[in-house]
C-alpha cells in the first residue's frame, strides 16, 4: 500500500468522525442557547393590573411546557425604589440619562446621526 492510498482507504472513518463532531458542535450551540427555564418577574402589588398579567404569563409558561415563574417580593421593590431615589437625590432619570449619554459618546457617537 502506497502513501497515496491511506486517505482512501480510511475516508469512511474520517468522514463518521468529522459528522460526529459536527453533530457534537451544533448539540452544544443548540443547549447553550436555549432559552431560561426559570423567569423572574417584578409585578407588583396583588390584585393589580401586572399582577394579573404575571399569572396569566404563569398559566401560558404551565402550559407550554414547564419554566417556573418566581415573583419579586414588593417589599424588595419598595426598597429598590427608596434607594434609587436616594441615589438619585429624587431626579430620577434627569440625573442619570446626560451620564448615559456621555458615555454612549465614548463608545460610539454614531448613534446621534
Amino acid at each position: 500500500m502506497t502513501p497515496r492510498d491511506r486517505p482512501r482507504r480510511y475516508w469512511l472513518a474520517l468522514a463518521i468522525a468529522g459528522m460526529t463532531l459536527i453533530l457534537l458542535a451544533a448539540s452544544a450551540f443548540t443547549l447553550a442557547t436555549l432559552p431560561p427555564r426559570t423567569i423572574v418577574m417584578a409585578t407588583g402589588a396583588e390584585g393589580g393590573a401586572n399582577y394579573e398579567l404575571g399569572l396569566r404569563y404563569q398559566e401560558i409558561l404551565a402550559q407550554s411546557g414547564g419554566g417556573e415563574l418566581h415573583y419579586v417580593p414588593n417589599d424588595i421593590i419598595n426598597l429598590t425604589a427608596k434607594q434609587m431615589s436616594a441615589v438619585t437625590v429624587g431626579q430620577g432619570a434627569d440625573l442619570t440619562w446626560p451620564g448615559l449619554l456621555r458615555k454612549l459618546d465614548r463608545i460610539d457617537s454614531s448613534f446621534r446621526e
